[in-house]
């Protein structure tokens, strides 16, 4: 399953209900500086293009699944209603119900906001997997 970083797309499923495909080991110490359960770590591809230049198609990011508030701020994996998407998240200060900014990098897709208690946080991207 890959996060859509573009409009979305519909999944049967979300990230924690996908099985592994395989498994890589990372120093326990390494990890536990980023998370504080290592074994909520998971590594997803990304799809799309509207995450772009940080985050393109095909990149692998290292997505913590233990947090699921979008508190600080930062870059997450979502559930909106239409799909599984990643995007830049952050919460509506004063918003009550509270509500969430969903935005892209690149400047050619539009930010919206989406109450809280209608998006399903997934997973805090906590790194990428880059191959040179």
């Amino acid at each position: 399953m890959s996060p859509q970083a573009g409009m979305g797309a519909v999944v049967s499923d979300i990230v924690e209900h996908q099985h592994p495909i395989g498994h890589w080991s990372f120093p326990r110490a390494l990890v536990s500086a980023f998370i504080t359960d290592p074994s909520k770590l998971t590594i997803i591809r990304v799809a799309g293009d509207s995450m772009e230049p940080d985050y393109c198609a095909g990149d692998r990011i290292l997505v913590d699944t233990g947090h699921t508030t979008p508190s600080p701020a930062g870059v997450y994996v979502l559930w909106d209603g239409l799909g599984v998407v990643l995007k830049r998240v952050e919460v509506v200060m004063g918003s009550e119900p509270k509500r969430i900014r969903i935005m892209s990098i690149n400047p050619a897709y539009p930010a919206y906001e989406l109450a809280l208690e209608d998006v399903r946080i997934n997973g805090r991207v906590v790194g990428k997997w880059t191959w040179k």
